[in-house]
């Protein structure tokens, strides 16, 4: 430094820029006259400005001026380098603050994990395992994502969870079971969700059959204590890597939570592909995580206050939450699911028929819309105690069902008489002629029904089926290829299945709807027809 400062004062003498002997004007423009020599106070950090006025260390002088020497992707804002491509209070120029649950990328706000339907509230948790008491890496995960709608926690109601399912629009459901099991009233939910492509990452250690239906997976028996978890690194998907990079193995707390460490080994199943993402004890262990429905779905093995406060990696962040932020990227990133759920018919609206649906010919019109016929909504339908025969068949054909995987329910609560009553459901329908899904608790059988016209009807398939009075069922019919129909019975939960019948329909076309129901001694009830495909 010496040798430039000697060499530079040479230079400007032999241009004749030395002071001594020479007037200040003598100096080119932005020079001034410090001691006897010239100096440039634009850009000289020791005479910025002025002669004598030095700069702090780590500051540049520009323009006479003392300021911040920023990084080439930098820029000076409010006295302080920022990036204006990640920087959230300052996207793509000085001041320019994100919103709730935004971040700054390449300039602009957006959301943190790219393909959301909107930032903010777009989760929705049920953690009965998450206590004050320690870590909640679902709620901490989700909420450091800016997406967390509701946290329902240990003690909590699943009535919330419930409440606040029916009232919003999501982009993931996290669902963890550690203490008391699935709440009433969420099965059904959860089934309508997962069936029409929603994203849910789910977490128990003891999976019921319809839970392991549902999620496509068989479970081992449980296990105690639970194992450490690792990255699988055969998996078409690597969770322990993406927004975060998680540590492998994914360690066990040195204290879980008081009751004891469980865990399951879950595998995919059919009928959709799936994979195994994380395995217990080494890569190339038992089941830990699977990734099954498509993609949509992610099942842990194990519970999260297992693993809840562990930061093998000491980044301030637990590893099962830089987890959890993964998998909900990895979730989104499929896109949507290629699924459509149609409620076809909610019987909120009357007076009862409304178009599109209509009278089938011949018949007569019973039944109202009614608040005590209600499954889910104000109304329901119910038929009034009457009918018989061809009464009251409706149809509707401007909708189309039956096409290979899709699925068509129905919601129907018996009488409140023993042995009486019958609810059929329409599938494949014209003005004419139908077929159906066929519950009788008057006969005490479930069938599957061919109705060449709407006064007569023969039997392609039935079970016995004992039917408790006053109570609700749901009744959905799937379509595979051929003409191959599966009928199914569901409890009250919606999930359990009670009976299940198949038959193959020779020349079957997809069309219509059709309902018909009858109580001869106390009214059936109807609610929410909905289709999945």
């Amino acid at each position: 430094m010496r040798n430039a400062a000697k060499w530079g004062v040479v230079l400007l003498a032999s241009l004749g820029f030395l002071a001594a002997g020479c007037g200040s004007s003598s100096c080119p423009s932005h020079f001034k006259t410090c001691g006897n020599v010239c100096v440039d106070v634009y850009t000289d950090p020791a005479n910025c400005g002025a002669c004598g006025t030095a700069c702090a260390g780590g500051q540049v002088c520009s323009a006479g001026a003392c300021g911040l020497s920023c990084a080439a992707t930098e820029t000076v804002c409010g006295g302080t380098c920022r990036d204006l491509q990640t920087d959230s209070n300052n996207c793509g120029t000085c001041g320019k603050t994100c919103g709730p649950g935004q971040a700054c990328s390449a300039g602009a706000c957006g959301c943190p994990i790219p393909g959301m339907a909107q930032c903010g509230p777009k989760a929705l948790v049920y953690s009965d395992g998450a206590t004050a008491s320690f870590v909640q890496p679902i709620p901490d995960a989700v909420g450091a994502m800016g997406l967390l709608k509701g946290s329902v926690v240990y003690g909590a109601s699943g009535a919330q969870f419930n409440t606040e399912y029916d009232a919003d629009q999501f982009d993931v459901i996290f669902f963890d079971v550690s203490n008391f099991g699935v709440p009433a009233g969420a099965p059904a939910r959860l089934y309508d969700w997962v069936n029409c492509g929603g994203r849910l990452v789910y977490n128990n250690y003891g999976y019921t059959t319809w839970e392991q239906t549902l999620l496509q997976i068989t479970a081992s028996a449980g296990f105690n204590p639970n194992r450490p978890t690792y990255a699988d690194p055969s998996s078409p998907a690597n969770l322990f890597s993406g927004i975060y990079s998680v540590p492998s193995p994914l360690a066990m707390s040195a204290a879980p939570i008081a009751w004891g460490s469980f865990g399951v080994e879950p595998t995919p199943a059919p009928p959709t592909a799936g994979f195994v993402a994380a395995r217990y004890n080494s890569a190339t262990g038992p089941n830990a995580i699977a990734v099954t429905n498509n993609n949509h779905v992610i099942v842990h093995g194990f519970l999260p206050s297992d693993y809840q406060a562990v930061d093998t990696n000491a980044n301030g962040i637990p590893d099962l939450q830089e987890l959890y932020v993964n998998e909900v990227a990895y979730l989104v990133k499929q896109g949507p699911p290629g699924l459509v759920c149609s409620a076809i018919e909610n019987f909120e609206v009357g007076p009862w028929p409304i178009a599109p649906w209509t009278l089938a010919a011949g018949g007569t019109a019973y039944g109202s819309l009614t608040a005590a016929c209600a499954h889910d909504g104000a109304n329901g339908f119910s038929d009034g105690g009457l009918g018989g025969g061809q009464g009251d068949w409706y149809v509707r054909t401007d909708v189309s069902v039956g096409a290979p995987g899709q699925k068509l329910s129905m919601w129907f609560k018996t009488p409140a008489t023993a042995s009486t009553g019958a609810i059929l459901l329409g599938f494949g329908s014209t003005a004419t002629k139908t077929w159906s899904v066929y519950a009788a608790p008057f006969s005490g059988f479930f069938y599957l029904i061919s109705n060449p016209t709407y006064a007569t009807y023969t039997s392609l398939a039935s079970a016995a089926q004992t039917y408790a009075v006053s109570t609700w069922y749901r009744m959905e019919v799937e379509f595979g290829t051929g003409g191959a129909v599966t009928g199914r019975l569901y409890a009250s939960d919606g999930v359990t299945v009670l009976n299940t019948l198949t038959a193959t329909i020779a020349g079957f076309t997809p069309g219509g709807v059709a309902i018909h129901s009858f109580g001869s001694s106390g009214s059936a009830c109807l609610d929410t027809i909905k289709s999945y495909h």
